[in-house]
């Protein structure tokens, strides 16, 4: 019933759903202080006490569960990583696992439940999480602002679009033409008047995060989707 469920994008609170046909909750297993995850079975896997498993542990399970695409599972595995204490992100975490890609991955997985509010609660604290720095600053930047794009517009609330419309048509639309010309696609399937019409739109190359306003002998680098 749960593969049923995660294979249809579903979250299923097994522990809920348990109580609420008067079964007793599944006992946790424990996986010790060595034994791999790698060898689990599925059963095994969601009976794990997560909150029990070292970090090493519970590295090696999120990377075990996506392999296997278990959406519920990892969804659980990556809330519990972001809840604990990881004091400057050691060098030798996976990439994956790195604060702004946790967030955004629990950011998409949270949309594909239906759980809107969380989904959208993920991608504000992925961009806390985000360093002001980097020469790919713009580039996380656009990409957080699309996904949120994505997450509102299947929400099927235009009037929460508008002021998202306006930024990215503002701030990154000046670099990025082709993004301008998808915007006014999205207006249009959604049926809805471009906020940038009636507004007053500033010209010039847009905003950067952590970016002064450059003077106008100032040279301006763009950034072109592709690009390295």
């Amino acid at each position: 019933f749960e593969a049923f469920a995660d294979e249809r994008q579903r979250l299923l609170e097994i522990d809920a759903l348990r109580d609420r046909l008067g079964l007793a909750p599944l006992p946790a297993a424990d996986l010790g202080a060595d034994k791999p995850a790698v060898g689990l079975s599925n059963f095994d896997l969601e009976r794990l006490d997560l909150p029990s498993l070292s970090d090493d542990q519970l590295i090696e399970l999120i990377e075990r569960i996506r392999m296997c695409s278990h959406s519920r599972l990892l969804y659980a595995g990556l809330k519990e990583w972001v809840g604990r204490e990881h004091p400057g992100e050691a060098a030798e975490t996976p990439n994956a696992l790195q604060p702004a890609n946790v967030f955004n991955l629990l950011a998409s997985l949270a949309a594909v439940f239906g759980r809107t509010q969380e989904a959208l609660e993920w991608i504000t604290r992925g961009r806390s999480a985000e360093s002001a720095d980097g020469d790919d600053r713009f580039e996380k930047s656009l990409m957080s602002k699309l996904q949120e794009l994505r997450i509102r517009a299947a929400s099927g609330t235009p009037d929460e679009l508008r002021p998202l419309l306006l930024d990215l048509w503002e701030n990154y639309g000046a670099k990025l033409p082709n993004l301008r010309e998808q915007l006014r696609e999205l207006t249009t399937q959604l049926q809805m008047d471009p906020p940038w019409e009636s507004a007053i739109v500033t010209a010039g190359a847009g905003w950067t995060p952590g970016q002064a306003t450059e003077s106008a002998e100032s040279p301006k680098k763009l950034w072109i989707p592709g690009q390295d």
